[in-house]
This record gives C-alpha cells, structure tokens and sequence, in this order.
C-alpha cells in the first residue's frame, strides 16, 4: 500500500487552526451572542466581549485600541486603506510592490478605471523590496505606497520599518504618502511594531 507522501509547506500563506483556540471560539460564540450595536442585556455581554477582544489585539500590536476595526478578513483590511484615497478630489499615483498579494495588486489594478495610477515597485535578486528601490519610484502626486510585511508564497520578510523611515526622510518638506503593510502572513511569525512611525495602516487576519 503507497505511502502517503503530500507534505505541506504553504505555511506562509495559512497554517491549520489550532483546536484549543478554535473550542475557544466556539464557546464565545455560544455565549456572546447578542449584536454588540443592542442596548438590552445581551448585546451590552457582546460589546463587552467585543471591547475585551480589541484591547487584547491592541495590547499585543502596540498601538491603541481606538486604532483597531474589525473586518471580515484580511482581504477587505486590505482595501479600506487602498480605497480611501478614492475621497481626494486630486487623482495621483498608487506604489505597490510587484509582489503584493492579490488582495492589493487586483483592487490597485480596478482603481485605474477611476483614474489612479498604479506604479509598480520591483523587487531585488532575493525577492525584497528596498528602501531605496520605494524612494526611487516616489512620483510628485504619490498619494498611497504598500509593501507586505512577509510574502504569502516566497516567505520574504520584507524591511517594512526601513521603508517607513526612507519615506518619511524622502518627503521631508511636503506631504507624506500613506504607507499601508499587508501584515496577515507575519502576525503571529515574527516580531511586528505596528506603532513605528510612519506606517499609517495594516492589515491581519485571525
């Protein structure tokens, strides 16, 4: 009888959920079940289960509660960001890496019909993209510029904080692009300090 032999080595994009945490869930669930937007009894419990989870994901990101949206997953945090920049009456330049993931590159793609520009940033020999290489590809209306903190099919770790303190230094004297960081593959990974100045936004996903 043949071996099976299928082994998995996609972790960098998803890894199996753990059991505990998903009997947690469950359980939540089963008790915190009330709408968390309702006055009565119920939705006060969800709200306040609601209120303790965000602390808690604050807590472990470094930044303040007030900061944190819950979505329905890592594609839509994603997105707010990248289409927020759909409110500015002036049209200007979206920088991506040529390695984002689909969540970005196709939304980036879909806003061209609205007029933006989309530039994309070339990665090196090792599949990272430099702080010099983001600088070099800044345009005068560069409004939005994202790079993922870990790619979901090489695993590259990508130097986000370097790429955050050349863009702060690059446009010193005028407006700063916002600098958005696909944070789902690296949480949980590697160490992430989504508090150092001059990223604006990020995305995870449980």
């Amino acid at each position: 009888m043949a071996k099976n032999t299928e082994h998995y080595f996609d972790w960098a994009a998803t890894t199996p959920p753990d059991s505990d945490i998903l009997h947690e869930a469950l359980c939540e669930a089963e008790q915190h079940w009330g709408n968390p937007s309702s006055i009565h009894n119920l939705g006060a419990e969800a709200k306040a289960c609601l209120t303790k989870s965000r602390q808690a994901v604050a807590k472990k990101l470094g930044v303040s509660e007030k900061t944190i949206y819950f979505t329905s997953g890592g594609t839509e945090s994603d997105h707010i960001p990248l289409l927020s920049i759909l409110n500015r009456p002036e049209k200007g330049t979206v920088l991506i890496s040529a390695i984002e993931h689909p969540a970005i590159r196709e939304m980036a793609e879909e806003m061209k019909h609205c007029g933006i520009s989309v530039k994309h940033i070339m990665p090196d020999e090792n599949g990272i993209i430099t702080p010099d290489a983001v600088v070099e590809s800044l345009t005068d209306d560069t409004q939005f510029v994202t790079v993922m903190a870990v790619n979901n099919e090489t695993g590259a770790i990508q130097p986000i904080y370097d790429i955050a303190d050349a863009l702060t230094e690059a446009c010193k004297g005028k407006r700063r692009p916002k600098f958005h960081v696909d944070c789902v593959q690296a949480l949980g990974k590697i160490p992430l300090d989504i508090s150092h100045k001059g990223i604006d936004s990020a995305a995870f996903s449980a």
